[in-house]
């Protein structure tokens, strides 16, 4: 768990040195250990990464969520309109929280969880000011555990 995330798909706090320090000090050591997933913070929006290494999909990788949606004025704008290939779901519309539940040695399930306090009917884009999409419905997801993946 850490506060600042180390992968952002939104348009604030791209470049934070707790990211790129992060990136560099800690990510090989959450891959060579087979870290499952890392959660974070400080942006008030929610995305789902997909498995990553070094800005790059690797099955192998952890999966990075930012559950910053809790409380405070929702007001994080995407990067760009196109989600980048490793983004799993982003949403910066709807109040929630999440619930991690381990199912068993080798499987989890995410679900984020909307509180019903919706602070806009849309996302928007830093790259396309006058283009919206709806929010995210719903984010339920299973995964594997890295001990048990093969490679």
């Amino acid at each position: 768990m850490l506060h600042c995330p180390m992968y952002n798909t939104f348009s604030r706090h791209t470049r934070d040195v707790q990211m790129q320090k992060g990136k560099e000090h800690l990510e090989p050591l959450m891959f060579q250990s087979r870290v499952n997933g890392v959660f974070a913070g400080h942006i008030h929006a929610y995305s789902r990464s997909k498995p990553l290494y070094r800005d790059k999909v690797n099955p192998r990788g952890p999966i990075h969520w930012i559950v910053g949606e809790g409380g405070k004025t929702l007001n994080a704008q995407f990067r760009t309109g196109i989600p980048e290939e490793w983004v799993g779901v982003r949403d910066a519309t709807v109040y929630g929280y999440g619930l991690l539940e381990i199912l068993n040695a080798t499987t989890a399930r995410w679900e984020w969880i909307h509180t019903g306090d919706v602070e806009r009917e849309f996302n928007s884009a830093a790259d396309t000011p006058n283009t919206t999409w709806p929010s995210v419905e719903v984010d339920n997801f299973y995964f594997s555990n890295q001990l048990y993946i093969e490679g």
